[in-house]
């Protein structure tokens, strides 16, 4: 017997994870678990991923785009009101992990039922004709696992390339970097008529008959205040979407009312520990000042202004603003924890 989480309908991502992390954490160890939802248009990086490497954050900040980190490693991917999301939360043994396919064999069951043409490649992930239609990726505790993925039923994937698509020249790091792929749509591989109610449908029946039943459950009250905690406190906030990057050194360059200028900062846990102004940025002078001004300033761009607020650029003999030197060392994206502040 498998039980189905009830999510009570939400498309919010941050709620989302935050439920995946507390059923494996507080629900009921002898049981598994299954769930399925859709977010609102976001980009769900991995665990050990910088952000900047993987996300345009002038494009998903003009967009309205969430941005957030999920416990599980692997790569970035874009998720929207076409993109079916699922998750496995059950117990396991170490051997196990080496080999999930069995899994999320009723995922690939639910497809060829369909009249997809759904195959595993090597790491798991499920192509059709040669092109990538879904993800999935994991993480384990000493006894359970959480095994999530994607199924890009309709996705919209001009804004999925736009939303992944980063110069990353100009990061240097060890981050685990995504492994693109073509993707495709499985809506051009069904029946005509088939949307998101007869593939969850499918998938519904395909892992009820795996696992001996299926029964859909409410989370306790308990359990969902927990859920709202971690949404807020973790799956909401600056430290640990930005904050939690493996440590990286960016170069930033950009003309400025004050001409061209170059800038190298070094990241680690979120917060400037070395920043340089390159030689050009002579006609500012007195750089040093500005240097020791910004070391420990977390990386983003609130912070950034707020450090520089005090600083008078001008005496530094340039046109340039605070706000300017600030949005030249830092993209608008990395600034709040949702849209409304990204876009600010």
């Amino acid at each position: 017997m498998i039980f189905q989480i009830d999510n009570n309908n939400t498309s919010d991502p941050h709620v989302n994870l935050a439920i995946e992390e507390c059923a494996l954490r507080h629900l009921d160890p002898d049981r598994t678990y299954f769930m399925m939802y859709v977010n609102q248009p976001a980009v769900i990086v991995g665990r050990h991923q910088n952000i900047l490497e993987e996300v345009n954050l002038p494009f998903v900040a003009r967009h309205g785009l969430y941005v957030l980190r999920r416990i599980s490693g692997g790569g970035a991917v874009y998720h929207d009101d076409g993109n079916l999301n699922f998750s496995f939360i059950r117990h396991h043994d170490r051997r196990s992990l080496k080999d999930i396919s069995h899994i999320l064999e009723p995922v690939r069951s639910a497809l060829l039922k369909l009249g997809v043409a759904a195959e595993f490649n090597h790491k798991n992930d499920l192509f059709v004709a040669g092109k990538k239609i879904s993800g999935n990726a994991q993480f384990s505790n000493t006894k359970r696992i959480i095994l999530h993925g994607t199924l890009l039923l309709k996705s919209d994937l001009v804004w999925l390339r736009r939303a992944l698509q980063v110069n990353k020249g100009h990061v240097i790091s060890r981050a685990r970097q995504s492994v693109s792929s073509d993707v495709t749509n499985i809506s051009d591989h069904l029946p005509p008529g088939s949307g998101m109610d007869v593939i969850q449908q499918q998938l519904v029946e395909c892992i009820a008959e795996r696992e001996g039943g299926l029964q859909k459950i409410p989370l306790p009250d308990q359990v969902w205040n927990s859920v709202c905690r971690l949404s807020r406190e973790k799956y909401r906030s600056w430290e640990w979407n930005f904050g939690r990057a493996p440590a990286f050194r960016i170069r930033r360059s950009s003309r400025t009312p004050a001409g061209y200028l170059e800038t190298m900062i070094a990241v680690a846990s979120g917060r400037i520990v070395d920043i340089r102004f390159g030689k050009n940025i002579n006609t500012i002078g007195h750089a040093a000042q500005l240097e020791r001004r910004l070391m420990g300033t977390p990386y983003h761009l609130d912070a950034i202004r707020t450090r520089l607020s005090g600083a008078d650029v001008r005496s530094f003999g340039t046109t340039l603003t605070a706000n300017e030197l600030a949005e030249h060392l830092c993209d608008k994206g990395i600034s709040g924890l949702d849209p409304g502040l990204q876009s600010a």
